[in-house]
């Protein structure tokens, strides 16, 4: 199913390193993750997302606090 960019971003990538419209379109029109671009805007294939983010959790503070 396809996705529009800013819902996407909202779902998949933190606040501060969600991909900008021109980075999406530029990663569709090169073949990079499929979606299409709808005049100027570019959707992006939600099940592509889906199957190859993978997502990260940071260590516990005391994991932390035991290395330094």
């Amino acid at each position: 199913m396809l996705k529009l960019w800013t819902k996407a971003n909202q779902q998949w990538f933190a606040e501060d390193s969600r991909p900008s419209k021109a980075i999406w379109c530029g990663l569709i029109e090169g073949g990079a993750i499929p979606g299409r671009i709808l005049a100027g805007t570019p959707y992006i294939e939600e099940d592509y997302l889906a199957s190859q983010i993978v997502i990260a959790s940071s260590p516990d503070d005391d994991m932390i606090n035991l290395l330094e």
